[in-house]
């Protein structure tokens, strides 16, 4: 591996582990949000609880102020001597006193009853929510955190291997041709021991100093004109 691949590395390492940190306290916050919302919740139904209580009160205790006027009323009942007849008056007003009140205490009641049955329901899931949440708080606290804390480390491991390859040289890949060393069988079997000898395009193996072999015939140049001998 490269040390320019090294760095592109490091540097995906770094930003893994800083998402893996933004998920974490985007989660917390979620987290945070979702617990502030129950809150709200709970405590508004609270409220309405307590609120429908006072109403129910309020309202029982104003149908028995309109039971009383209407008993009241029915008390004046009188019986007249001469017919031997029996007179009540027709309290219409104190009836429907009774009548209205009587209505808005059972809108009362029924409305305190509801909010006591969304109060439980509402506990209810609360409670499950809160312990998938705390499963979750502690995965975030351990996985998130060793997951992050290992990618420290191995960034730091390789901010060192990198330093450490950087006072070295590479050996240049085209030192040799075809990547590899030459061979040393032909100088061995056809040169004199100390002088490489060099092949031609021809085949044809040639001496350093003019020396030269082919099929029996041998040639020595020794200046212009040179001397030749056929086998």
């Amino acid at each position: 591996m490269g040390q320019e691949v090294d760095v592109r590395a490091i540097h995906a390492l770094d930003e893994l582990r800083g998402t893996l940190v933004q998920f974490r306290e985007r989660a917390e916050a979620a987290l945070r949000e979702m617990e502030a919302a129950i809150h709200r919740v709970q405590q508004h139904l609270s409220e309405r609880e307590a609120y429908w209580k006072r109403q129910v009160a309020r309202r029982e205790a104003e149908h028995k102020k309109a039971l009383a006027a209407l008993a009241a009323c029915r008390s004046q009942a009188y019986r007249d001597p001469k017919t031997g007849r029996t007179y009540v008056p027709p309290c219409t007003q104190e009836q429907a006193w009774v009548m209205r009140t009587r209505v808005e205490l059972e809108r009362a009641a029924a409305a305190l009853r509801a909010v006591r049955e969304w109060r439980k329901l509402v506990e209810r899931a609360a409670n499950d929510y809160r312990r998938q949440a705390r499963r979750l708080t502690s995965r975030l606290e351990a996985d998130v955190s060793k997951a992050t804390a290992q990618l420290k480390r191995q960034v730091e491991i390789l901010h060192s291997y990198v330093a450490d390859i950087s006072s070295f040289t590479p050996i240049e890949s085209g030192s040799f041709s075809g990547g590899k060393p030459p061979s040393s069988s032909v100088d061995e079997a056809s040169s004199t021991p100390g002088l490489p000898s060099q092949t031609g395009a021809d085949g044809h193996q040639s001496m350093p100093g003019g020396l030269e072999k082919e099929s029996g015939v041998e040639s020595l140049e020794s200046g212009p004109g040179g001397i030749e001998r056929g086998g």
